[in-house]
């Protein structure tokens, strides 16, 4: 799969994980868009583009409940609390990851990615932060709105591959 297509998985509140493959160079607007339960995601190096409110929610949603034949109400906000953004993620759209009230630690491995707008990051905790290599360029002290830290944990392999180590 190279792209995972516009509300792929929208509004999927059981999905706590996701390992996205190798070969997917695009997320596409609201793909996971309302994932409540999404815990943990992992986003493969190759990986180009990530589209607007690709991992958005709201704390207060509404959805249709066939049992009720009704719409019914619930907070559609994600449960991440760190990201990693691989090096190859040239663009992140508008609102990506808005709303993402528990996501603390946005991991970039690499140079700055083009931002679609200034609410990229809207919405998470005023201690959120950016982590980068000391070698990455495009940055300044704030990044989508979050304020950017050197973090010593990111090593660069090679010419131009950085992983993250654990913790």
């Amino acid at each position: 799969v190279s792209v995972i297509g516009e509300g792929a998985f929208y509004g999927c509140r059981d999905l706590a994980e996701i390992k996205i493959g190798k070969g997917t160079r695009s997320i596409r607007n609201w793909a996971f868009y309302g994932n409540a339960s999404l815990k943990d995601i992992e986003l493969p190096e190759g990986l180009v583009d990530i589209g607007e409110q690709a991992f958005g929610g709201q704390a207060s949603d509404w959805y249709w409940d066939p049992r009720n034949n009704n719409e019914s109400q619930y907070d559609s906000r994600n449960q991440l609390e760190r990201i990693v953004i691989p090096s190859t993620v040239s663009s992140i759209q508008n609102n990506a990851f808005s709303q993402s009230h528990r996501l603390l630690r946005v991991v970039m491995e690499g140079n700055a990615a083009g931002l679609g707008g200034e609410n990229v990051f809207q919405g998470l905790p005023g201690d959120a932060r950016v982590y980068i290599n000391a070698g990455a360029s495009g940055y300044g002290a704030f990044y989508g709105g979050l304020p950017v830290v050197l973090d010593p944990a990111i090593t660069l392999l090679g010419d131009s591959v950085m992983r993250h180590r654990a913790g």
